[in-house]
């Protein structure tokens, strides 16, 4: 007889609330940068950016996903403008989700 199996937990997506939530979605970004290894990580630019995008909730967003109190993903957004027009749309700085093994 197999034992039963666990529920997987809820993913929960939700905005950062506090300077907690920025630093653990800093230590979340500086891994996929480093993992991506595009280019040289500069963290103390990476987290001014993050905390100023905080600091300007109208024009920005920072989405976190997390399941069981555990930070697996993130999307950061900010508000910009098409260069022909005032229309205005939502576009993405910064997209990634941990690895099924690693969840």
């Amino acid at each position: 007889m197999r034992p039963a199996e666990q529920p997987t937990p809820p993913l929960i997506i939700r905005g950062a609330e506090n300077y907690d939530d920025i630093a653990a979605l800093h230590v979340l970004a500086v891994l996929h940068a480093v993992e991506s290894g595009r280019a040289k990580v500069n963290e103390r630019k990476l987290l001014q950016r993050l905390v100023n995008a905080f600091g300007a909730p109208a024009e920005h967003a920072l989405l976190m996903a997390t399941r069981a109190g555990r930070l697996i993903g993130y999307l950061f957004l900010r508000r910009e403008a098409y260069s022909y027009s005032d229309a205005e749309f939502l576009s993405d700085f910064g997209f990634y989700v941990l690895p099924p093994a690693s969840r």
